[in-house]
C-alpha cells in the first residue's frame, strides 16, 4: 500500500467544519435581513451542516477516511475547500444597511455587483456541496469494493 499524505484531507475536513460556523458567527454580528432569511432557511443550512461533518469524518479524517486511497480524493477535496470558502464568502459579501444608520456610501453600481457576486458564490457554494457529495457516494463504494473479498 502506497503512503498517502492525509495532510490535504485533514485541512479539507477542518475547512468544512469550521468555515461555516465561521460565517455563521460573521452573519450574526450584523443582524438585518440576511440574518432572517439565514433564521428562515436554518433547517436546511443545519442539515447541510450535518452532512458536511459526516462527511468531512466519514471522507476526509482518520485512517479509513473513504477519499484516503479513493481515485477521486483530489476532486473531493477540491469540492470541500470550494463549499467552505463559499459559505464564508457568502457571509462577508452579505451586508445588509442600517435602516436607522446614516445612508449606506455605496452606490447602487457597487449594490449591483455586490449583489452579483453574492448570487455567484451561492450558486457556486451550493453546486459544490452537491459535488462534494456525490464524491463521498463514489468514495464510499470504492472503499465498499476495496474491502469486499472477491469468493470464487
Amino acid at each position: 500500500m502506497a503512503s498517502v499524505s492525509r495532510v490535504p484531507g485533514n485541512a479539507a475536513a477542518l475547512a468544512l467544519i469550521v468555515l461555516p460556523v465561521l460565517a455563521f458567527a460573521i452573519r450574526i454580528a450584523q443582524p438585518g435581513w440576511g440574518f432572517v432569511g439565514i433564521l428562515l432557511i436554518s433547517p436546511v443550512l443545519f442539515l447541510m451542516y450535518a452532512l458536511a461533518v459526516v462527511i468531512a469524518a466519514t471522507g476526509l479524517l482518520g485512517s479509513k477516511a473513504a477519499f484516503l486511497l479513493s481515485r477521486v480524493r483530489w476532486r473531493g477535496i477540491t469540492a470541500a475547500w470550494i463549499s467552505a470558502c463559499s459559505s464564508l464568502v457568502v457571509s462577508a459579501l452579505l451586508i445588509d444597511p442600517d435602516p436607522n444608520g446614516p445612508p449606506s456610501l455605496r452606490s447602487e453600481a457597487e449594490s449591483a455587483v455586490f449583489g452579483f457576486f453574492t448570487v455567484t458564490f451561492l450558486l457556486l457554494g451550493v453546486a459544490a456541496f452537491v459535488w462534494l457529495t456525490v464524491e463521498w457516494i463514489v468514495a464510499l463504494h470504492q472503499r465498499r469494493k476495496r474491502s469486499t473479498p472477491i469468493s470464487i
